[in-house]
């Protein structure tokens, strides 16, 4: 079935599908508003977090590791292209595991990574950042937090959901101070703008902003898990993130 998704405008869409964790996965893309879709990569790979910033740019989080989760450590890669998905570079990662990607520009991106090589989303993870395409990662992790969400609109203007990291130990404990930051120079220095609700474990939230001042939040919240996971609540701000309110 298809994973995840992206659109770079109403007719040109690239996602990943099938079975990305038992080692069967595919890129397809659309030129006609997800109508039709063909396959363009083929890999044993397990894919996530596809992202395009034109026709022609785009990035997908890879890694091998495998679904029932068992001991053998993940490796991570990063799979670019430069000419729409007709063909596509695979770059191994220091981080062993890549889970969200974000550019701005054809070279300029963010990314969430995590810190060890276990097959499961427990892992303690930080915010990488790229200045050549991805090609190298710099973590600019703020203050050694752990980070779980990360949402540029341009070089200087982003936001993440950031959590104290945990004192030992690669597996963190349910986060109890969940926060929104954002920052107006390029991750340089981050503004606390939001307390989000506790986090059970794994913390995990997603966040999306469309311009300066419009953006969501989905978050995670303790009491609130279903078969789907600990979804909820969900936030929407229209002020850059000076205020937030519940939907």
């Amino acid at each position: 079935g298809a994973e995840e998704v992206t659109f770079v405008d109403q007719m040109h869409g690239w996602l990943v599908a099938g079975l990305c964790y038992s080692g069967d996965c595919g890129v397809f893309a659309t030129s006609d508003g997800g109508k039709s879709w063909s396959l363009q990569y083929r890999t044993p790979l397990s894919l996530e977090a596809p992202f395009f910033t034109d026709l022609n740019h785009g990035w997908i989080a890879a890694n091998d590791c495998t679904w029932p989760a068992d001991a053998r450590p993940c490796s991570g890669s990063l799979l670019r292209t430069v000419d729409g998905g007709h063909s596509w570079t695979v770059d191994r990662m220091p981080n062993p595991v890549l889970q969200d990607l974000e550019f701005v520009n054809p070279t300029r991106g963010w990314a969430i990574g995590s810190n060890c090589s276990l097959p499961d989303n427990r892992c303690l993870t930080g915010l990488l950042a790229t200045r050549d395409a991805g090609r190298s990662w710099q973590d600019v992790s703020p203050d050694h937090r752990a980070v779980s969400a990360v949402a540029f609109v341009d070089e200087k203007y982003g936001w993440i959901v950031a959590c104290a990291a945990g004192s030992s130990g690669d597996i963190p404990p349910p986060c109890t101070g969940q926060q929104v930051l954002a920052t107006t120079d390029g991750g340089n220095s981050w503004t606390r703008q939001f307390n989000l609700p506790d986090s059970p474990e794994p913390f995990h939230a997603y966040a999306s902003f469309v311009d300066r001042q419009n953006g969501w939040i989905l978050a995670t919240r303790s009491g609130a898990c279903t078969m789907g996971g600990c979804w909820g609540p969900l936030y929407h701000t229209s002020d850059g993130g000076l205020t937030w309110n519940l939907i």
